[in-house]
């Protein structure tokens, strides 16, 4: 089967049924990279040739704002890329980042809302109030959480803020993992289709491993406020004093005290008036807090680069796609199970550079945070 090569289309290209404005055939690297709830970028470099054809880029269609359709793995279809960097040296080599299509969404608002729900949520962003009108994005879920999110919109936020920008966020209270579709985001509960094995001394070539525990919380404190009303959880703790739960997890030799004040008031939308949750209710809120966020686990990376040889472990390397299970065996630290967070794709030779393993180190919040500052 041919290479898929990278198209080039205009700005306000939707539908991406024809070849556009045509393939970008003199480019001599195309890289994408995507990370779990992270960034989702490509970046590719052209060479202009002799100084007289360094006027060609001015005509050439591509400049910021036009979208560039290209492979982000070896067995998905294409994503669009919308330019908004280009850089060129005096002797007409051209660097191009582009973004995906989902950065869009940042340049859409809601104001005035107060969504109650994941159902709800969608609905609304999927609705007639997010301005400017129309938005060409669709959202979906497979998620089933009745969790409520207590989302108030009561100034403008942009739908990557709520998508995953910050806390109380649908990423934020739900989990899962965004996945897009061109125009389509679908936060999943998971976006794994397979699962692989990485040998140490068979099909394993370099390995990094590293463990964090800066995140990681052994101690809630659950409560409840409205009014003048305060309910804490029950709690069980070392010095049977603080009102706290806690971890069912982590290893009880790690004993550092590590606590999350949790307020779980908008947990509560649904009492009625007058009525307070019982101590049990609270506990059961901040208990649930580990459940959905898994706080209490130490958090570890793993870098592992495999052999490229299909059918060695039963699925080709180049099959995988992102947020796919992979089980580890290194003699170091044992058997390890953990998602793909990271895969840079080469669109020329179509096939991955690397797939990066561990946990994700940079959430959309994150990502976001650093556009706003430049970053």
């Amino acid at each position: 089967m041919a290479i898929f090569r990278p198209n080039l289309y205009a700005p306000s290209e939707t539908a991406f049924t024809t070849l556009g404005l045509g393939k970008i055939n003199n480019l001599s690297s195309c890289i994408v990279t995507e990370e779990r709830n992270g960034g989702f970028e490509l970046t590719g470099t052209i060479h202009f040739g002799a100084v007289d054809d360094l006027a060609s880029i001015l005509f050439s269609g591509i400049a910021p704002g036009y979208i560039i359709l290209a492979k982000h793995s070896p067995s998905e279809d294409p994503e669009p890329f919308r330019i908004y960097d280009i850089d060129m040296d005096i002797m007409g080599n051209a660097t191009i980042k582009a973004r995906h299509i989902s950065y869009d969404l940042s340049g859409y608002y809601i104001i005035g809302a107060h969504p109650a729900s994941l159902f709800t949520c969608l609905r609304l962003l999927n609705g007639s109030s997010v301005r400017p009108s129309p938005c060409p994005f669709v959202f979906s879920s497979d998620i089933t959480s009745d969790r409520p999110i207590g989302l108030d919109i009561d100034y403008p936020k942009s739908i990557r803020d709520i998508m995953g920008g910050t806390q109380g966020s649908m990423l934020d209270v739900y989990g899962g993992e965004w996945r897009y579709n061109k125009y389509n985001c679908n936060l999943l509960l998971s976006r794994a289709q397979h699962t692989y094995n990485v040998r140490f001394g068979r099909n394993m070539v370099s390995f990094r491993y590293e463990e964090n525990t800066e995140s990681c919380i052994n101690f809630v404190l659950p409560y409840y406020k409205r009014d003048d009303v305060i309910v804490y959880g029950d709690y069980i703790s070392n010095n049977g004093t603080s009102p706290t739960i806690t971890s069912p997890r982590l290893n009880t030799a790690w004993t550092q005290p590590k606590l999350k004040i949790l307020d779980v008031t908008n947990e509560f939308t649904d009492l009625e008036t007058g009525t307070t949750p019982t101590r049990a209710q609270v506990t059961a809120k901040g208990q649930a807090f580990y459940d959905a966020n898994k706080k209490d686990q130490v958090l570890y990376s793993a870098a592992v680069v495999a052999v490229d040889e299909p059918g060695i472990e039963g699925l080709d390397w180049n099959e995988l796609t992102l947020c796919d299970i992979c089980n580890i065996t290194h003699p170091m630290v044992g058997q390890l199970q953990a998602k793909i967070i990271k895969t840079t794709y080469n669109c020329l030779t179509d096939r991955y550079d690397s797939i990066e393993i561990g946990t994700p180190k940079l959430t959309l919040a994150k990502r976001l945070s650093a556009l706003e500052k430049g970053g």
